[in-house]
């Protein structure tokens, strides 16, 4: 597999890939999975689970995917209980954007700014740390991942609690 050979600079993104030979693999790939059939030794698991720290390490991952004929699952960062993400009948490579979790809150203009690895919970937690009166009603469990429920990488408007 010539996976990572399209990266300018392998070490960059070496110590972010998983492969079922690292110790990590298994915990990088159960660490979000809340139904417990996925779980099962009989579901297909994937060659390789990258976590991005950047949005321009992306780009080679689907290249190099494409050119290798694996399918891309991606998990944003929360979790996923239909397996959408990690689960998949043919060879495939799954990218966890969990790194991508930054979460900007502008208070004045009352919107946030998510990356695609935030989870509802953090947004909620990022909102009530900068203001008692803002709130975001987007969802009751703080585990899912914004770039599921907001289908990518994210804007919210920001609601007034005026009582």
């Amino acid at each position: 597999m010539v996976f990572l050979n399209v990266s300018s600079n392998y070490s960059s993104i070496s110590s972010l890939v998983y492969t079922p030979i690292n110790s990590s693999y298994q915990s990088v790939l159960d660490f979000s999975i809340r139904n417990l059939r996925f779980m099962s030794d009989s579901t297909p698991k994937p060659l390789v689970i990258i976590t991005p720290e950047y949005e321009h390490q992306i780009p080679p991952i689907i290249y190099c995917a494409k050119q290798n004929q694996l399918q891309i699952r991606t998990r944003s960062g929360g979790h996923d209980f239909e397996g959408l993400s990690y689960v998949s009948e043919v060879p495939f490579v799954i990218i966890d954007l969990l790194n991508l979790s930054e979460v900007k809150v502008d208070v004045k203009k009352k919107t946030a700014w998510l990356g695609a690895g935030a989870t509802l919970g953090m947004l909620y937690y990022n909102i009530a740390i900068r203001s008692p009166r803002l709130a975001f009603a987007g969802g009751f469990s703080p585990t899912v991942g914004v770039g599921g429920h907001f289908s990518g990488e994210a804007g919210a408007y920001c609601s007034e609690n005026t009582a």
